[in-house]
């Protein structure tokens, strides 16, 4: 697991959260390893190729995401939300593991995409819950247009009790882009999410893992 926490958020989850953010702690949803189910496993290996089409075509995807960046998504600006801090919480740093013994926290990248039904499908079915990290701007388009049909697919993860982080805007690498474009990657994906749930995450985990420089 790789995430950083934004610094100067406040805590908010489920009802809590309409005050604007979602403060998930993924290790909470965590699966005890020994009783991972059949069915389970096979829907993860079912969103393993999207992963996989990610990680393969950095170059690729360089130029969509940038063609993608050009267009930032409709909605409330985020940037000048208050974001106090919250008692005892790390800030800022990456958090790489769950220090539960005997326990995995499952996450997914990069959707919602065309199986990201029949993931949560299985999830529910099982009685887990998963942390999703989601682009704003994906291969499947945007996901708060309507057009797209990923807005019900947002509200179902949350409303079923799924923690939601940020993956950025279009999946950019953060090690090849601005400081300032960075900016826009985390703000433009809060607005997207935020159109479409009224709240925005607090956990942010940058694609291909990369944000070495000056993040």
């Amino acid at each position: 697991m790789f995430a950083f926490i934004y610094p100067q958020v406040p805590e908010a989850h489920g009802s809590e959260a309409r005050s604007g953010i979602i403060h998930p702690s993924t290790c909470s949803n965590a699966v005890t390893i020994k009783m991972l189910p059949l069915t389970l496993i096979e829907a993860i290996l079912i969103a393993s190729p999207l992963v996989a089409a990610h990680q393969g075509g950095h170059h690729d995807h360089a130029a969509l995401a940038a063609a993608r960046r050009a267009a930032p998504p409709p909605g409330r600006d985020t940037s000048n939300v208050a974001r106090p801090k919250l008692g005892n919480v790390p800030y800022g740093p990456n958090i790489k593991s769950c220090t539960v013994p005997g326990k995995v926290a499952l996450t997914f990248d990069d959707g919602p995409y065309t199986y990201t039904g029949q993931l949560l499908d299985t999830l529910a079915k099982e009685k887990v819950k998963a942390t999703f990290f989601l682009n704003g701007n994906n291969m499947g388009g945007l996901i708060s247009d309507p057009k797209n049909g990923w807005r019900d697919v947002v509200k179902r993860m949350f409303n079923e009790g799924h923690h939601i982080g940020s993956h950025s805007y279009t999946h950019a690498n953060f090690d090849k882009i601005s400081t300032q474009q960075r900016r826009e990657e985390i703000i433009n994906n809060e607005i997207a999410i935020a159109d479409i749930l009224g709240v925005f995450p607090t956990y942010f985990r940058p694609p291909f893992t990369a944000c070495d420089r000056g993040c």
